[in-house]
């Protein structure tokens, strides 16, 4: 439990085994991109987790924490939870169809 107001979002993995509330600690803005994503769309995992945010933006996830977990890097969520460029963050616990 956080005693200052955080921001949130859901996840919502490809294998579905994975739909879980994440409090998002560190996050940067990143580079613009040509990729026609809805926001929350995972778009790279390789060397950063990058999220498309909208008006063809992203920001770099940096440090987060899943409900029930330890805060962690964004490294140690993807290769954790598996993320796959695709997956989405929305803001409910039920997945948006794309």
């Amino acid at each position: 439990m956080q005693p200052w107001p955080t921001a949130y979002t859901w996840f919502h993995g490809s294998n579905n085994t994975h739909d879980c509330r994440i409090i998002i600690h560190g996050l940067a803005c990143d580079r613009p991109f040509v990729e026609d994503s809805c926001p929350g769309t995972v778009l790279a995992t390789e060397s950063e987790l990058r999220v498309a945010s909208g008006y063809s933006t992203s920001v770099r996830i940096e440090s987060l924490q899943p409900e029930g977990k330890r805060r962690m890097s964004a490294e140690d969520f993807v290769n954790g939870f598996r993320v796959r460029v695709g997956d989405r963050f929305t803001n409910s616990n039920t997945p948006a169809n794309v």
